[in-house]
């Protein structure tokens, strides 16, 4: 598996003529030489025909998680969606997830994007010309509808 700035992975879930969805993980080795792994967010690719205003171009969505913050110092994504759910009883952790969530820190590296350009270059997913919009985003709820969870 290649990262991208060596900690971010971009998984392709699905590939079409035109098209490319991904989701963005971050990889931090832990001190057990294991790997904490954390969704970061999707990118979505998709090959526009050109209008009156634009010449024909690959069109790149990138939507990153309002609720992570990235501490460069340490080269760690922290999820701060819920302090008080995560950190439980525990003040410390509290004090420290709130600390974070509020620090102003970004929730990427900032060369990502110009990163996930060249990468997606380098892999022929798409070519210049090239617009890229950044997202952050929330989630906000899950449904279902069907069989979706197995026995």
């Amino acid at each position: 598996m290649e990262l991208i700035i060596n900690q971010y992975e971009m998984k392709i879930k699905h590939e079409a003529s035109g098209c490319i969805v991904a989701e963005i993980f971050h990889h931090k080795r832990n001190v057990y030489n294991g790997v904490n792994i954390t969704p970061v967010g999707h990118l979505i690719c998709s090959k526009e025909p050109g209008s009156e205003l634009f010449a024909p171009h690959y069109a790149i969505q990138l939507f990153i998680r309002s609720d992570v913050r990235y501490d460069i110092k340490h080269s760690e994504t922290i999820v701060v969606s819920n302090p008080t759910g995560q950190a439980g009883p525990n003040k410390t952790l509290f004090k420290y997830l709130t600390q974070v969530k509020e620090s102003g820190l970004p929730c990427y590296h900032e060369k990502l994007p110009d990163e996930i350009l060249k990468y997606m270059i380098e892999m022929n997913y798409c070519a210049e010309p090239i617009g890229m919009n950044i997202y952050h985003y929330s989630t906000g709820g899950f449904r279902e509808l069907g069989q979706l969870w197995e026995d």
